[in-house]
């Protein structure tokens, strides 16, 4: 792929780029972008050359922070996914038994029709009974599916192979029909043909609550139910549940930039006149690809990040997403940027609303976490393209009403500007973030849990759209995204003194006058120095395919009788998910012979991409076998990460002295270890300072403390102090590390 970026700005060679490429689609891409990919990096510098670069946001679902490389470069247009026109939800009643638990109305109003299979029927639609398949659910095999299933609609787990063969063995079978139960949280989606021969009977995509709901209904008696096209719903104008949601992990850039319909019928290569099924963003991609070559065409001098801003300022901005039950509401900024993508309002435009942003993306206010009000600048221009003056009305709109009600970020420097014939005029917006206001912030320590469900952040982000009009009634914008934490600002002292005394109070102060305090207490076992910035070009550094992690503290605490211990890990840079690029991994040597008895690690719930949830996982050293126990304990966008893991499950008893090692590592590209914190030792249950208390509030604009005492323990340790993770803490204030004088 570099080579291919190379060849696109110097197709002959010869070192002239004149005759370089106008316009390059890239239907690929890697979920939870990174800045530190090469190609992303690469095609940065080819828009810079004056190419337009357009690329797939990917298929990942609403997740947080998904999107991916290389779209997520700031300069690339990275392209959602929306609905054709004609798309519908086919609704699907259930004429008996009546009154089914978790299905309102005794329907399922959110489904997808797979494109590779069959229609479904002229009213009075699809009607029979369902049928589990006789064998496994999961129909992978033709001899899942009996006599039973014959004249009947299958209803069919996802999961262990393709959706196509499934829909195979049943119409083998003889079903009329298929319903697939989702195997994850979230909305149903279409999913890719897999093989089996043509399918003629239709197979439709539910929710798994949805889908679990008939197969509970199912289990108890016979159900019956009618799919009538007469009463589907039209999805034009709404997102596909598949596309993958934003912002960027690194800068929390307004990403996706654009969306698009994207399930076309493509020829297939080799084919002669064939043809196959061609979606997700991948199919979006290019529909942005060919407006962008539009507009190329008709502007040939413009550069990219104005051919950008075109399409950007003329996309539709009021595109819908359906929640489970078929309801629609606003999409979010994170998920759709500025709005569906519009041929002829990026054409027609007499004005426009150049963002300030590098790239020309979306206003991206950041993930500010803060206890006291906060103002953000942010610069736009206005640029006449007639030749007469124009006034223009530049202002602040919301995605929710509800939002705007809160009064937590206000915008001056707006309002009408004058803008004199082919002239331009650039305003310095500040956007003041009145922390009282902000939502409270209700998901720390949930980001390893929740991770999987993009939903969780619409409540907390606060976004919409900057809106520029003039008399004609033309308007332009641009999108606006604000992830805001409502902050503690917990302090305490960096070290405390037990040199004369058994016992002390550690004091801790919260300035914060709109959030109460969260502090959990570990022993301090080890600590580790800042690692120094990444050269250009270094590993560590944009395009370099490594992620530098970089530890700070460590610390550990145990419960014996609970039959748990935790490792907290606190490092330099706050991480928006807890999943990548940071990697850590405890090396736990339980028996100290000087051998690694057992690593604990975070990772993907079902591999990489799979779930975006982030699990604690215990392998065992020696067997190599391996068992997730908890969530990781992590909020979005921190610094901070606890594992907890089962005494039992490292060997370990109450008494039991173990000595153990962190090491931090790029769990993205490489695998390499970037920083270490070797040689602790700890004893269960055993501390040489103990705590009064393990988890303690400080109350906002109040005080706090925590009793440290000397125990006379003997047994061996590391400990140093008292290491302390503050719950939605400020910037900066996530940690500290208190050092025991003696």
């Amino acid at each position: 792929l570099l080579q291919a970026t190379d060849w696109v700005l110097d197709p002959n060679g010869d070192g002239d780029m004149s005759d370089a490429m106008d316009l390059i689609n890239l239907s690929l891409g890697s979920d939870y972008g990174q800045d530190e990919d090469d190609l992303s990096f690469a095609l940065d510098n080819v828009v810079r050359a004056g190419v337009v670069v357009v690329a797939s946001a990917g298929n990942g679902g609403d997740r947080s922070f998904k999107v991916g490389s290389p779209s997520i470069a700031p300069r690339v247009i990275s392209v959602a996914q929306t609905a054709l026109p004609d798309e519908q939800s086919f609704v699907i009643a259930v004429t008996s038994p009546a009154g089914v638990p978790g299905l309102t109305d005794n329907q399922i109003k959110l489904t997808v029709l797979q494109p590779w299979g069959g229609a479904i029927p002229a009213s009075p639609g699809l009607v029979g009974d369902l049928a589990r398949p006789s064998g496994s659910v999961l129909g992978c095999a033709v001899g899942d599916f009996g006599a039973a299933n014959a004249g009947r609609i299958a209803l069919v787990n996802r999961g262990s192979c393709a959706i196509s063969i499934k829909a195979s063995n049943a119409q083998a079978a003889g079903a009329t029909g298929m319903i697939l139960v989702n195997n994850t949280g979230g909305a149903p989606g279409a999913f890719s043909y897999g093989g089996g021969g043509t399918i003629t009977i239709p197979v439709l995509s539910v929710s798994q609550p949805a889908g679990n709901a008939l197969g509970a209904a199912l289990a108890g008696g016979p159900v019956s139910v009618q799919v009538d096209p007469a009463i589907a719903v039209s999805l034009a104008g709404t997102m596909v549940a598949s596309s993958s949601r934003g912002p960027s992990i690194d800068g929390i850039r307004v990403k996706p930039d654009i969306g698009a319909p994207g399930a076309w019928l493509s020829a297939e290569v080799g084919s002669g006149d064939g043809q196959t099924n061609f979606g997700g963003t991948s199919g979006a991609a290019p529909t942005v690809s060919g407006v962008a070559a539009l507009l190329l065409q008709q502007f040939p001098k413009e550069k990219p990040i104005l051919i950008k801003t075109r399409l950007l300022n003329g996309a539709y901005p009021f595109v819908s997403t359906p929640d489970l039950e078929g309801n629609l509401y606003p999409t979010p900024i994170s998920r759709i940027g500025a709005g569906e993508v519009r041929a002829l309002a990026s054409s027609t435009s007499t004005f426009r609303l150049k963002s300030g942003e590098q790239g020309g993306g979306g206003l991206a206010l950041g993930s500010v976490h803060t206890a006291t009000n906060v103002t953000i600048t942010k610069k736009v221009t206005v640029q006449n393209l007639l030749n007469v003056p124009q006034q223009v009305n530049v202002v602040l709109n919301f995605r929710e009403a509800a939002d705007q009600a809160l009064g937590a970020i206000t915008m001056t420097g707006g309002g009408m500007v004058n803008v004199p014939a082919k002239a331009s005029v650039t305003l310095n917006l500040q956007f003041t973030v009145i922390a009282a206001n902000l939502p409270d912030w209700l998901l720390a320590g949930q980001a390893g849990a929740l991770g999987g469900d993009g939903t969780v952040l619409n409540g907390p982000e606060l976004d919409g759209y900057l809106t520029a009009s003039v008399a004609s009634g033309e308007t332009q914008h641009v999108g606006w995204h604000l992830l805001p934490h409502k902050s503690a600002n917990v302090n305490a002292p960096g070290s405390v003194n037990l040199k004369r005394v058994q016992q002390a109070l550690i004091p801790l102060t919260n300035s914060s006058t709109v959030a109460d305090g969260g502090v959990s207490v570990y022993s301090l076992t080890g600590t580790s120095p800042k690692l120094p910035k990444p050269a250009a070009g270094a590993p560590g550094s944009p395009g370099s395919n490594v992620a530098q992690v970089d530890l700070r503290n460590v610390g550990v605490r145990t419960f014996a009788a609970d039959d748990v211990v935790q490792f907290a890990i606190n490092s330099e840079n706050r991480r928006p998910t807890p999943l990548y690029p940071a990697g850590y991994e405890v090396d736990v040597d339980s028996n100290r012979d000087g051998t690694v008895d057992y690593y604990v690690f975070q990772q993907e719930l079902g591999g990489f991409g799979a779930s975006g949830q982030s699990v604690v996982y215990v392998q065992d050293a020696t067997t190599n076998a391996a068992s997730a126990y908890y969530y990781s304990d992590a909020d979005y966008d921190s610094a901070n990460i606890v594992f907890s893991a089962p005494l039992g499950a490292l060997g370990l008893v109450a008494g039991q002295s173990f000595d153990f090692s962190v090491y931090a590592f790029d769990n993205y590209f490489s695998g390499l270890a970037t920083d270490a914190i070797e040689g602790m030792t700890y004893t269960v249950d055993t501390p040489k300072f103990a705590f009064a208390s393990t988890d303690v509030v400080v109350p906002r604009n109040g005080v706090g403390s925590v009793t440290i005492t000397k125990t006379g323990s003997v047994a061996p340790s590391t400990e140093l102090g008292a290491l302390f993770l503050f719950d939605n803490a400020a910037s900066r204030r996530e940690a500290a590390a208190v050092i025991v004088k003696q």
